[in-house]
């Protein structure tokens, strides 16, 4: 696969993250489509601590907007950043 698929596959798992982290602290967000994006980015990015961070936040509900999946995706965008793929700020 070239850099640009991966680049749109990325994407494409980030915006679905990103979505799924909006009412995490109420709802679980340990969704399909969650799951496959993290399973994406696991298979191109380094920093599997932010991405099992992400997950393990998506399964418990807590209540506390702190307890979001929101600092877990803005770690993975930066690793993505970081590693010179294209992602959100």
């Amino acid at each position: 696969m070239d850099r640009a698929s991966h680049q749109r596959l990325i994407t494409l798992s980030l915006a679905v993250l990103d979505r799924a982290a909006y009412g995490s602290a109420q709802k679980q967000a340990d969704t399909e489509e969650v799951r496959l994006a993290l399973s994406v980015l696991w298979c191109l990015l380094q920093d599997r601590p932010a991405l099992l961070d992400y997950w393990h936040k998506a399964k418990n509900v807590s209540g506390h907007p702190w307890e979001s999946c929101r600092e877990p995706y803005y770690k993975i965008a930066a690793a993505c950043r970081k590693e010179g793929w294209l992602a959100p700020i």
